[in-house]
């Protein structure tokens, strides 16, 4: 008597064809994954630009009302040429990063660092940065949506977890007869300390640039460049920079024998010689918001 049945061949066919399957399955995972990150943090870049811009539409921090009340800590005015003219036809720039201001640092970059001492209706300088310079989405809310009542219906603190928060880039580019043109650019970081340190510095060998968007870093291994982070550009290696620019790395090939000399491809072009980049740590994006 026969009985109806599958041969072992078949069996093995079968499993093969499954295993197939399973491994194009298997492989949509790590492309979804990185695709909802990266849709997350687009949504939170578009959120922090239009934080940005709502902010300079309604505080803007380079008019009378405001740029007088900065001050490069502890308590240094703001250098020549934000609150009264230069000396001279250069452009200046300035950021104004609350949380590096709280910690302490006059400087980032190579480039002179503002806070805001105070504001009406705001304790103190950390209250400043919390309302200010994190995004809105941050805020910590209770069961019912509320972020100023805790789970117990009791009165507390706005929480702010600082996932991801501002810093503002202000450049007075020439010419300097023209003192109300200031561009801005925007700084949205994702995962900062609330205690930073000043940025990493590469130095550029300039017979190391082979094209406009291409060129040679060496002097620090202690940090690891990779696509998509952000770096700062100057044309000096030190003192007052004439030209500063943001570019986001796209691929990076480290050079024989050394993991302090790395190629690196970027984006934007530059459009001068670049002597000294700053590695910008944990910057999500850079964006030009305009004058």
């Amino acid at each position: 008597m026969k009985r109806k049945g599958m041969t072992l061949m078949e069996v093995l066919v079968s499993m093969f064809i499954m295993a197939i399957g399973m491994l194009g399955v298997l492989a949509i995972f790590p492309a979804a994954a990185d695709m909802m990150g990266r849709a997350i943090a687009n949504a939170q870049i578009a959120e922090g630009l239009v934080n940005a811009r709502a902010m300079h539409d309604g505080v803007d921090w380079m008019s009378d009302n405001y740029v007088g009340k900065l001050t490069v800590p502890p308590t240094s005015p703001l250098p020549p040429g934000w609150t009264a003219p230069g000396n001279n036809d250069s452009p200046i720039f300035l950021f104004l990063d609350q949380a590096a201001g709280v910690a302490g640092l006059p400087s980032l970059a190579n480039v002179a660092n503002a806070k805001i001492p105070t504001i009406v209706g705001q304790a103190t300088e950390a209250d400043i940065n919390g309302r200010f310079f994190t995004l809105n989405s941050d805020v910590v809310l209770n069961k019912q949506g509320l972020g100023n009542v805790d789970d117990d219906g009791l009165t507390v603190a706005v929480d702010r977890e600082g996932k991801f928060t501002l810093a503002h880039f202000f450049m007075k580019p020439l010419p300097m007869s023209a003192p109300g043109k200031i561009r801005r650019h925007i700084l949205i970081f994702k995962g900062r300390s609330q205690s930073p340190t000043d940025y990493t510095s590469f130095n550029v060998d300039p017979g190391q640039i082979s094209s406009p968007t291409t060129f040679r870093v060496t002097g620090n291994s202690s940090v690891q460049l990779k696509p998509r982070q952000w770096l700062m550009g100057l044309d000096t290696p030190g003192g007052n920079p004439n030209y500063v620019e943001f570019f986001e790395v796209r691929a990076v090939h480290e050079g024989p024998g050394a993991s302090d000399n790395v190629e690196i491809e970027i984006s934007p072009s530059m459009t001068t010689t670049l002597k000294r980049v700053y590695f910008l740590k944990d910057v999500l994006r850079v964006v030009l918001v305009g004058s």
